[in-house]
């Protein structure tokens, strides 16, 4: 990879489904806020996020992340930009 080029793994949609995979893992609420009941919607709402976070800027990106931690309802949530 030429230097300075971006890895693939730093793209949006990468970190989106790394910070997914590691609140549907670890998050001790997750089996309560996406009981069966709400995993359609869950599953749906995820899809979208995918969507906008496909060639997403820094900023934008940022907002994709949050967005997807809101859903939660909970401040133990949140996301922390490094400089």
């Amino acid at each position: 990879m030429p230097a300075g080029a971006p890895e693939a793994s730093c793209t949006c949609a990468a970190i989106l489904d790394r910070t997914v995979e590691m609140v549907e893992a670890d998050y001790a609420g997750f089996r309560i806020k996406v009981d069966a009941e709400r995993r359609e919607a869950y599953d749906r709402f995820k899809a979208i996020l995918r969507t906008d976070a496909a060639g997403a800027g820094v900023d934008r990106c940022k907002e994709v992340l949050d967005t997807y931690l809101a859903f939660f309802q909970d401040l133990h949530l949140f996301i922390l930009r490094a400089s």
